[in-house]
């Protein structure tokens, strides 16, 4: 995958580390499950040092590309990634099997994207994790022991989802308010079921995409008849 490398410093539990992020250059493509990568290609910029190790602290940031599913193979590239940014990208789900060849993740950025469920034992191999940002998801379902793993959390906001829209800025809240709300509008196991056949079956995105066609031709039919109207009725009084 090209990769844009810039040395960066992050603020973290006011500490400075230094380290590296990777950007995807928008060339990005990750449309079914399963696809591994191979290799990282950096790309040559003035001004942008490569990195000497992958194995330093590093950051991976894709933003409004086709990443579906996770692909695998970062892992191998990314030793020691303590942030982890995908963003824009209408990511439809994340597994646990995506997240455990993370272990020292520390920030975790998955906003706006089209995630519907957060499965259980999701974060079980990422305990130092102290940032969630899941805002403006689908989120319609989320299991009750998502959180039992992360006892550094520090911060988490899921605003703007289907079945909740609250943030946690401190760990009482964590705790408390939102475990209270998830239990409370994220626990419905009908739910859940319906949407794991729609997504065995592939065919919940494909139904959207053909109605939006349907509604654009439709749309599309009547501008035309307008414009027809309009030009006849010019010629009619000239």
């Amino acid at each position: 995958m090209p990769c844009l490398f810039k040395e960066v410093i992050w603020k973290m539990d006011n500490k400075s580390e230094d380290g590296f992020r990777c950007t995807g250059d928008g060339k990005a493509e990750f449309k079914q499950r399963g696809i591994v990568i191979d290799g990282i290609s950096p790309i040559k910029h003035k001004g942008y040092p490569q990195p000497e190790n992958y194995g330093d602290k590093s950051e991976i940031y894709i933003a409004s590309q086709d990443v579906f599913y996770f692909p695998r193979g970062f892992d191998k590239f990314f030793t020691h990634l303590v942030m982890l940014r995908v963003t824009l990208c209408r990511l439809r789900e994340i597994k646990q099997d995506d997240l455990k060849v993370f272990p020292d993740l520390i920030y975790l950025d998955l906003d706006s994207n089209y995630l519907e469920v957060i499965e259980k034992d999701l974060f079980k191999f990422n305990p130092k994790i102290e940032t969630i940002l899941m805002d403006f998801n689908l989120i319609k379902f989320i299991d009750a022991n998502f959180l039992d793993d992360l006892k550094d959390l520090k911060f988490i906001t899921l605003a703007g989802s289907a079945c909740i829209n609250i943030r946690a800025e401190t760990r009482e809240k964590i705790l408390t308010k939102l475990r209270k709300e998830i239990q409370k509008s994220c626990q419905n196991h009908d739910e859940l079921e319906n949407l794991a056949k729609i997504n065995k079956t592939g065919t919940k995105h494909g139904r959207y995409f053909w109605v939006m066609v349907g509604c654009g031709v439709i749309v599309g039919i009547f501008l035309i008849g307008a414009v027809i109207r309009v030009a006849y009725g010019i010629i009619k009084r000239v």
